[in-house]
């Protein structure tokens, strides 16, 4: 499975146009809850409704651009390479 790379997700969005100035705080917070790979499998499968349920903000707002700008969430994701993605939680 591939994982998320969520460090460079996080500084590509700081000063981007999705920067509320909360999102980069609420995506650390739910990887530290998480862990990167199961963080990647609720952001790819889960809607932001449901995210915002579990009380995924920064997950949820990732959800959101996913669903409304797909191709500005294509140049945000990045993925960790195979072996590191192995060493992750």
């Amino acid at each position: 499975m591939k994982v998320i790379d969520f460090n460079k997700v996080t500084r590509k969005i700081r000063g981007s146009k999705f920067d509320d100035g909360y999102i980069v705080e609420q995506i650390v917070n739910d990887i530290c809850r998480l862990g990167f790979r199961t963080a990647t499998k609720y952001l790819l499968n889960f809607s932001p409704s449901k995210l915002g349920q579990l009380g995924l903000y920064g997950l949820r707002k990732l959800a959101q651009i996913r669903r409304d700008n797909p191709e500005e969430f294509q140049r945000l994701i990045e993925y960790l390479p195979e072996e590191e993605a192995d060493r992750i939680i």
